[in-house]
């Protein structure tokens, strides 16, 4: 896991025509910044509009609504991604978070999945997807890093944007891919698919996915 750093995202979260912007900082103990996560991390939304983008409004996991619950290290925040899941023109905002535990499965890593509204970012039946998760391949497992990349984009062109997440120490450090479905009600794990390192060649070890670009 690295010692630090931030993720950054634009999209359209309520549906004004203006993109809005997410970042992240993890591990946030190592910087000189209020920590509102207790070392969780965090992401803050700034909206857009004519005049730019406004004062921002922070979520961790402690937020109202937002499943689990700040823990030093759990790398809320590794990544970051906005794209119009349920195809109803306000985007949505999904975290990794690649050092959270999972029970006893440490750094298995999951990632929450917000919906987009008119007044923003919803806090409202938000969603935590991991390889536990009905219809994803595999299982969690102990430093797997699962959310350590997260992209949404319409892979399969039916104008609803799919998640494609990685975990790039899976299987002992070789790395995998998953895709899942975006539909009108949200993500599904039905029809989604994993790729691994070996399906494309690749050594084990080389921790497929740890970078991941659109």
């Amino acid at each position: 896991m690295d010692d630090g750093g931030t993720a950054v995202a634009l999209g359209d979260i309520d549906g004004d025509g203006f993109d809005d912007m997410a970042t992240s900082l993890t591990w946030p103990g190592n910087y000189s910044v209020d920590d509102p996560s207790n070392g969780s991390g965090y992401v803050t939304v700034r909206y857009g509009s004519r005049t730019g983008f406004g004062d921002p409004v922070t979520l961790h996991q402690d937020s109202t609504g937002v499943p689990g619950a700040d823990e030093d290290g759990d790398n809320w925040g590794s990544s970051v991604a906005i794209g119009d899941i349920t195809g109803d023109g306000k985007a949505e905002l999904v975290v990794g978070a690649n050092g959270e535990w999972l029970g006893d499965l440490k750094n298995a890593g999951d990632v929450t999945v917000f919906r987009g509204s008119a007044s923003g970012v919803s806090q409202s039946g938000v969603v935590r997807i991991s390889q536990d998760t009905a219809g994803v391949p595999g299982a969690a497992e102990t430093d797997d890093l699962f959310g350590a990349q997260v992209r949404l984009a319409d892979y399969n062109n039916n104008g609803k944007a799919d998640l494609a997440v990685t975990a790039s120490f899976e299987n002992d450090r070789s790395g995998g891919l998953w895709t899942l479905p975006g539909t009108s009600s949200g993500l599904t794990g039905t029809g989604s698919k994993s790729l691994s390192s070996a399906d494309f060649g690749l050594a084990s070890g080389s921790r497929l996915g740890e970078t991941l670009l659109d």
